[in-house]
């Protein structure tokens, strides 16, 4: 699906020489360009925008670190001597401020409730007669996203009532949408907010099952809204290799840019309108599997191919893009992940 885009070609880069699944590294890349991007990526279709939730699953050294380690690299801060050359799109600092008014870049934060969320995107309190710098605001709303080589501690969360109750409804609302209201407990005050929200989190397959086992989420629909990556590879080799970023840079980075001053909204020609329609009725799933939001995995994945292929639409091609890469969600063991939504 990603054969011939910036994507597809950060997945061939990291994956030479060693064992990594080639969709660690397209998804990891796909959900962070994401998150940067913001609203400045829109699709006219309802409940579809370029953010993902990607839980990579897979057994220790299969690959989930560096797959974020290599995103970390493509994104970092550079330096042409002492001058700092290319600001992080994709920060952990709150101090970093270069991209927060410019309606691009995504910071990094991992709430453990949906207070925690909400302050984590609070502006600074100013000092006695102090005004905030205007770099300093989110413009239009903020952009953050929870990025974790062991995303447990997240859905652990969601089994602790007195902290985390209310995050995974209010995760489940922020896939949807931009808004969020958490719900009032006896210890815990009204919370509401907006924010673009997205997820990249690897976990072991014991440590999913452990942490699912003793929460609802099975129920909630929060399963339908993941992008699950997984892979039962265990060999290892001795060395990776660095790649080199510089092409791929030069080649994605105008693009992203370029949205800030000309945001892109994208229409489905009737066509492709008409191809997922037919794929998603005639779709058949496993006895008791739900098949649903596969079709807004798919349009989703459509809506990133269409702007990398510098297409003006979504097209049939990008459509059959977005269900190849929707499929892959269909095949993996649904039931053995508990992934009924």
């Amino acid at each position: 699906a990603w054969d011939g885009t910036p994507y597809g070609e950060f997945a061939d880069l990291c994956s030479r020489g060693n064992y990594i699944p080639k969709k660690f590294f397209s998804e990891s890349l796909r959900t962070v360009v994401g998150a940067i991007v913001g609203d400045r990526l829109t699709c006219s279709v309802h409940g579809v925008n370029p953010r993902a939730f990607t839980i990579i699953i897979g057994p220790p050294g299969c690959g989930k670190g560096t797959s974020e380690d290599r995103i970390w690299e493509l994104f970092g801060e550079r330096w042409g001597g002492l001058t700092r050359a290319e600001a992080p799109m994709l920060w952990k600092d709150p101090k970093e401020l270069a991209w927060r008014s410019r309606g691009l870049g995504v910071q990094v934060i991992n709430p453990a409730s949906a207070p925690g969320l909400a302050k984590a995107i609070e502006p600074r309190k100013p000092k006695k007669d102090e005004t905030l710098n205007p770099l300093e605001l989110w413009k239009p709303t903020p952009r953050v996203i929870t990025m974790s080589e062991e995303v447990r501690a997240l859905f652990a969360n969601f089994a602790n009532e007195s902290t985390g109750a209310g995050l995974e409804s209010v995760l489940c609302e922020l896939y949807d949408r931009s808004s969020f209201t958490a719900t009032v407990t006896k210890d815990r005050p009204p919370v509401s907010g907006a924010l673009l929200y997205s997820v990249l989190g690897g976990i072991t397959k014991e440590g999913w099952d452990g942490v699912f086992s003793k929460t609802e989420s099975v129920e909630s629909g929060f399963m339908s809204r993941l992008n699950i990556i997984a892979t039962e590879e265990r060999r290892t080799k001795g060395t990776l290799d660095h790649p080199d970023f510089d092409p791929l840079r030069a080649r994605l980075f105008p693009l992203i840019q370029d949205l800030e001053a000309n945001p892109r909204e994208f229409r489905p020609a009737p066509s492709a309108v008409a191809l997922m329609n037919e794929w998603f009725s005639s779709l058949e799933m496993p006895e008791g599997i739900s098949r649903a939001r596969l079709n807004v995995h798919a349009w989703r994945t459509a809506l990133h191919i269409a702007w990398l292929s510098g297409h003006n639409s979504i097209l049939d091609v990008d459509v059959d893009g977005g269900i190849k890469v929707a499929e892959y969600q269909v095949k993996i063991d649904r039931k053995s992940t508990r992934l009924n939504s």
